[in-house]
């Protein structure tokens, strides 16, 4: 078990109404942080929010809209005045099939999640951790990103594309503070506890 304490710190949590999202809102707010609980199913997001306590709130996200972000990341800011954690969670399977039986549709809809919806995020609060001498990026990636699934090519390039979204951000950046965890496709059906 690792151990951690946030002083004070405030975090945009995306996709954290339930599954992997919900357990990583939750220990980061046990450790002292106050989590935007920002999720496209305004129920859990809300229930979620309320149960963690410790200041945090709901903020409907819907990740692949461009507009939506902007104006999740500016109330957040409202609220906060700083973000200094962001957690790119946001993602689906899609569909199971080989290449040839997938559509358009499928891809586009995966990669808006996963990949264009982290894009987005992460300019609007970059502002916000220019001058923060504390912050972090963490993107929720998967094997399946570094190893390929045959019957799943959408989720396995979107999962490439957002662990190889961490080495420009460093370099942006110019200090070790994007982070990546791995992840399972059908994790997320699961209640989850990160101690």
């Amino acid at each position: 078990m690792i151990k951690f304490r946030i002083e004070r710190a405030d975090c945009n949590c995306q996709r954290c109404g339930f599954g992997i999202g919900e357990a990583i809102a939750r220990r980061l707010s046990s450790a002292g942080a106050r989590v935007a609980v920002a999720d496209i199913d305004s129920h859990g997001e809300t229930a979620t929010a309320g149960d963690i306590g410790n200041g945090a709130f709901a903020a409907t996200l819907d990740i692949s809209h461009a507009n939506s972000v902007a104006a999740v990341v500016c109330g957040v800011l409202e609220l906060t005045l700083s973000i200094d954690i962001v957690v790119n969670n946001a993602g689906m399977a899609g569909k199971a099939a080989p290449i040839w039986e997938q559509r358009n549709e499928d891809w586009h809809r995966v990669m808006a999640l996963s990949v264009t919806g982290p894009f987005y995020l992460l300019p609007r609060s970059d502002f916000a951790h220019r001058a923060r001498t504390y912050c972090r990026i963490v993107n929720i990636a998967s094997i399946a990103g570094k190893e390929g699934n045959t019957n799943m090519v959408a989720y396995s390039s979107s999962k490439a594309a957002l662990s190889a979204l961490r080495n420009p951000l460093q370099k942006r950046l110019r200090r070790k503070e994007s982070v990546l965890m791995p992840s399972r496709p059908r994790s997320s059906a699961r209640r989850f506890s990160i101690s």
